[in-house]
């Protein structure tokens, strides 16, 4: 079989193997690895030179250990643990939409092995199976509002001053515009998941706190 990428890349797709593939329950023999290199990229190593390439890695300072049944990579960047924290912290949040929430936990989980989704995970039995109902979930459909977040973070940087128009809720119960504000802005704060912005007003020469809301 030719190969569809060159063999030098070999050592660069073994270790994404090891990230996709093992952990301490899962460990990869020589021959596991050189299958799933041929299966998966097309790229045929014999036995030593997988061996080779797994010491190269290993002098690069990359956490793989070995034993007499195989190999499988020991450290990440993040512990399933930790990632489960944090996937559980978009789920709660209001400020980010259904789909951005999917979004970020389909890259949170691209953290960890294949194996962080399984039910059968002894440590997570549940995992991540909510993921498609996170649009039940108390979400905001504002996508503007992480634009804003992102337009504010670079005026307090800068200490530029920015400007908003102030809604209020009318007797239909819709928001309606009730003045501009030009502001120069302090701090963003959080508080029972709604962003507040922190910021002295030019026109009352005095300090406000505003609701976010997109």
């Amino acid at each position: 079989m030719t190969s569809v990428e060159p063999k030098k890349l070999a050592l660069l797709r073994i270790l994404q193997i090891f990230h996709k593939y093992s952990d301490e329950q899962h460990l990869l023999t020589y021959e596991d690895i050189a299958k799933t290199l041929k299966n998966e990229y097309e790229i045929e190593i014999e036995r030593k030179a997988v061996r080779r390439n797994i010491s190269l890695l290993k002098e690069a300072g990359y956490e793989i250990v070995s034993t007499r049944v195989g190999s499988y990579l020991a450290e990440r960047e993040f512990t399933d643990a930790e990632l489960r924290l944090l996937i559980d912290g978009v789920l709660s949040s209001r400020h980010i939409s259904a789909k951005y929430s999917k979004d970020l936990i389909e890259k949170l989980c691209g953290l960890s092995n294949k194996y962080f989704r399984s039910k059968s995970n002894k440590y997570f039995r549940s995992n991540v199976k909510y993921i498609h109902s996170v649009g039940e979930w108390n979400k905001t459909k504002n996508k503007q509002l992480f634009y804003n977040i992102e337009l504010i973070d670079d005026a307090i940087r800068n200490k530029k001053q920015v400007q908003f128009d102030y809604n209020k809720y009318g007797a239909d119960k819709k928001l309606h515009k009730t003045k501009t504000h030009t502001v120069s802005p302090y701090q963003l704060v959080v508080h029972n998941q709604r962003y507040y912005l922190m910021a002295r007003s030019e026109q009352w020469k005095n300090m406000g706190t505003t609701v976010l809301t997109g």
